[in-house]
């Protein structure tokens, strides 16, 4: 069984995709509201609240591979959670900055979240992606206003990369061998 956390976000709906169209199973897609969850056929839709790890237990029971989005509730709670239930791989989103931009907060506390997962003893695959494609839909109203972008680290060039491109890379980490223990920056011009 195979967990997917953000189920319903940009990675999280387009690796649920990606898998069922592959034949993965089973899958199960974690969300707050599984009622109003729009999955494809089969992927079983659960509710819980990383605010709450408690919730996890009974989402998390038979799941061998989980698909982590962090920094969603306690990531700590989350992944000891996950360590109780059984979990045997978990593929953790980061960010680039925690090499490119150490110095930002941000990355430090990505930077964490990695250090916790390599240290529950489950085998880990980290992904850490650049800025997101989908994200360049905010900039719309002021480039049409102003035909100026504005962001918060003026000085700080972040090529961008597409959800689905994210997805793609997280099923062939959560599906193919030899991806334990290995961390891959994801850019425009592909893994690095």
């Amino acid at each position: 069984m195979i967990l997917v956390t953000g189920a319903t976000g940009n990675i999280g709906s387009a690796l649920l995709k990606e898998l069922h169209a592959r034949g993965v199973g089973p899958l199960r897609g974690l969300t707050h509201d599984a009622a109003r969850a729009v999955f494809p056929q089969g992927v079983e839709a659960v509710e819980g609240d990383f605010a709450e790890p408690t919730s996890l237990k009974s989402v998390l029971k038979g799941v061998r591979s989980l698909f982590l989005v962090s920094r969603l509730g306690s990531d700590a709670d989350i992944l000891e959670a996950a360590r109780q239930a059984g979990v045997e791989h978990v593929v953790l989103v980061s960010s680039i900055t925690v090499q490119t931009h150490p110095h930002l907060g941000p990355a430090d506390e990505n930077l964490a979240v990695e250090q916790l997962l390599k240290g529950t003893g489950m085998a880990w695959t980290i992904l850490r992606p650049t800025q997101f494609a989908s994200n360049a839909l905010m900039w719309a109203a002021s480039i049409r206003g102003r035909e100026t972008v504005r962001a918060p680290y003026a000085e700080t060039a972040l090529p961008t990369i597409h959800p689905a491109d994210i997805a793609s890379v997280a099923q062939v980490a959560l599906t193919e061998p030899g991806h334990h223990g290995r961390t891959y920056a994801l850019t425009v011009e592909g893994v690095l």
